[in-house]
Parts: structure tokens; C-alpha cells; sequence
């Protein structure tokens, strides 16, 4: 059928060289490193990634989107700080916030800032409301903050969206 395999996806991450890799398509520049950016970090190799994500912003550097990317990639290899650095970027270039401030929020939540991490999480869950993944991550932290109601609200809630998740 149309399905991608896992030696597909390989395949193609090998086939695009690492150099600048640009092409035309549809009278827009096609951005070759950004796309195996996306692959490697489907593949589970975040540090190719940033590599590939950092020389395609280099390529694009308004691509709100790349930043997000290259967020996972941060996220991938322990560096939160550089993740949050590029969902701030991101935001700032109108990629798709709720998104961002759910990944945003799980890295201020990892680091400690969980009044910061709330904000973003809140902001996520009015965007994307039935989001059990952050309604449990905002959940945990509030539980962390000793707000027991409100993390019995969101943790009851996110169960209620998505029963097999407790």
C-alpha cells in the first residue's frame, strides 16, 4: 500500500546528503535537511537530527516549525534549556502554539518550573482540550504543588477522555 516502513524511512534518511540539499518544487525551495531532520527524529536519532534541523534553519531561519522540530531533537539528546530556546523561537515564528506549549511546558515541568509549566499547559488545554497527555502532565505538576483538587480534576479527566490511559 501506501504505508511507509521503518527500512523505508531509513532509506530515504540515507539518500539525502547532509550538505545543502535544495531543490524546486512547486515554486517554492524545498528545504531537503529539514525534511530528513523529520525522519531522523522519527528513527530515533536526535542527534542526526540537530545536525540536519540546525543546517536547514540556517537555510530558513523563519521556519517556525524547524525550531519546533529541532526542540525534539534538543528533547531527545538531555538538553531541555536549547528545547524551550527553540519553542520560544518557534512561537515567536507562529508555528502551531498548542503544540509548542505542551512540549514547552514538559521541559519546565522536567526542569522544575512548574508554575511556568503550568501556564503552558494551560494555554495547550484551551487550545486542545481533550489533550489526556497534558491534562496528565498538568495533573502530575499540580499534584507536585500540593493542589490536590485540581490534580484530581485533571488526572479524573483525562482518564474519563481516554480510559485505557490510567
Amino acid at each position: 500500500g501506501n504505508s511507509v516502513t521503518i527500512e523505508g524511512l531509513k532509506t530515504i534518511a540515507l539518500i539525502f546528503p547532509v550538505v545543502i540539499v535544495c531543490g524546486l518544487a512547486v515554486g517554492k525551495i524545498f528545504n531537503w535537511s529539514g525534511i530528513r531532520g523529520r525522519i531522523l527524529i522519527d528513527l530515533g536519532r536526535p542527534w542526526d537530527a540537530l545536525r540536519d534541523l540546525t543546517h536547514a534553519l540556517s537555510l530558513d531561519p523563519s521556519d517556525g516549525d524547524l525550531y519546533r522540530l529541532r526542540g525534539l531533537a534538543f528533547e531527545g539528546v538531555d538538553r531541555p534549556w536549547h528545547a524551550i530556546q527553540d519553542y520560544n523561537q518557534a512561537l515567536r515564528h507562529n508555528a502551531n502554539p498548542g503544540i509548542l506549549f505542551a512540549s514547552r511546558g514538559s521541559c519546565l515541568a522536567g526542569l522544575g518550573q512548574l508554575l511556568r509549566a503550568l501556564a503552558d499547559f494551560r494555554r495547550h488545554i484551551e487550545i486542545d482540550p481533550l489533550d489526556f497527555r497534558t491534562l496528565t502532565n498538568r495533573g502530575v505538576a499540580l499534584l507536585h504543588l500540593n493542589r490536590l483538587s485540581e490534580a484530581a480534576s485533571d488526572l479524573n479527566r483525562a482518564v474519563q477522555i481516554h480510559p485505557g490511559y490510567a
